[in-house]
């Protein structure tokens, strides 16, 4: 594993000789967990590579007893641009809806573990727009919405191609 710092910027990777990379959409995983079932992984302590270790691994971030700042590396958009189909306000209600529904429980384990004493932000990108969220009991809340060209260090994050994954909403 690979770290690398660049511009305040802290990112992991595996370099990959063979070509092949196996990864966890993080959100699936967590999808169909309910307390119990993260509790169990947390407690395993999983080193292996795998579905397992990754959620431990976001698990023990999300205990951090400081603010966070959560970034989901997937791009929203709408398939075939069709933009004008829907106003911008209703399809990032439905993404924040579904980003909670996926991670509630994780919210909720670090609101316990936090005693809500800390903030949680989380940020995902909306076609070329950086979408930032308080995290709250209920729901992922809109606090700014930010062009990507308006700051370098968001701009940075676009140059990590590889990393990218695009999520293709269709109507």
């Amino acid at each position: 594993m690979k770290t690398v710092v660049d511009q305040g910027t802290i990112y992991n990777y595996i370099d990959n000789k063979t070509g092949r990379m196996e990864v966890t959409r993080i959100h699936a995983a967590f999808r169909n967990l309910n307390s119990r079932d993260i509790g169990n992984i947390v407690v395993k302590n999983i080193k292996r590579q795998g579905v397992e270790n990754d959620i431990s691994t976001v698990m023990k971030t999300v205990r951090v007893n400081k603010n966070l700042l959560l970034f989901f590396p997937y791009i929203f958009h709408l398939k075939n641009n069709q933009y004008e189909k829907c106003s911008d306000k209703v399809i990032l209600n439905i993404v924040c809806g579904a980003l909670f529904a996926d991670f509630h429980v994780a919210f909720k384990h670090r609101s316990k573990t936090t005693n809500n004493c800390h903030d949680t932000f989380f940020v995902f990108i909306y076609v070329n727009k950086f979408i930032i969220c308080q995290v709250n009991n209920a729901q992922l809340l809109i606090i700014d919405i930010i062009e990507a060209k308006q700051l370098p260090t968001f701009m940075q994050l676009f140059t990590y191609s590889s990393f990218q994954l695009k999520t293709i909403m269709m109507l």
